[in-house]
């Protein structure tokens, strides 16, 4: 899907999670690791945490009219 994004778009955002059950075993730390060093092979590759992706995608896309946000959550960040 990397791929893909990269070819085919301008801008995308990638969000990668682990799920905690597997995140310490060995085997998938090392895929998680040849994965990091692929990605950051190719150029203009950004790593950010995900409460900036969430602000980024808020300021570029509103909440859909009548959306009930929740409570002490304005529209953007």
């Amino acid at each position: 899907m990397f791929t893909y994004y990269y070819r085919e778009e301008e801008e995308f955002i990638f969000p990668i999670t682990i799920h905690p059950d597997v995140s310490g075993r060995p085997h998938v730390l090392l895929m998680l690791e040849r994965f990091i060093e692929w990605v950051n092979e190719h150029e203009n590759v950004h790593w950010v945490p995900m409460i900036e992706m969430a602000r980024d995608f808020r300021a570029r896309k509103k909440p859909a009219m009548g959306a009930k946000m929740p409570q002490g959550l304005s529209p953007v960040i």
